[in-house]
């Protein structure tokens, strides 16, 4: 069960990073737009996404359980799906008007 979970998880998990990190520069309006999201991107990413495997941890120490983790990441998805589609918009960042 353990492999299906982490083949799941591993294919959506690195299709959804190449997509953002393509979408920040197809979606800027220059190379210094481009830089400008994602210096702030990746920095905001990185720092939310080090507390994942801490709270996962934290929560199968807790249940003596990964399920509810792995649900929770899941539910996390649905954000992401989210935040996805208002990013997939064509419009353009880094237009001064």
């Amino acid at each position: 069960m353990a492999a299906i979970w982490v083949v799941i998880l591993g294919l959506g998990g690195s299709g959804s990073f190449a997509l953002a990190l393509l979408l920040i520069v197809y979606r800027s309006a220059s190379a210094q737009a481009a830089t400008e999201l994602s210096t702030m991107t990746q920095g905001v990413g990185y720092l939310l996404s080090a507390c994942g495997p801490l709270i996962v941890g934290l929560m199968h120490t807790v249940t003596g359980s990964w399920a509810i983790g792995m649900g929770a990441l899941l539910i996390l998805t649905l954000p992401e799906l989210a935040v996805g589609v208002a990013a997939g918009r064509r419009r353009v960042v880094g237009v001064s008007a």
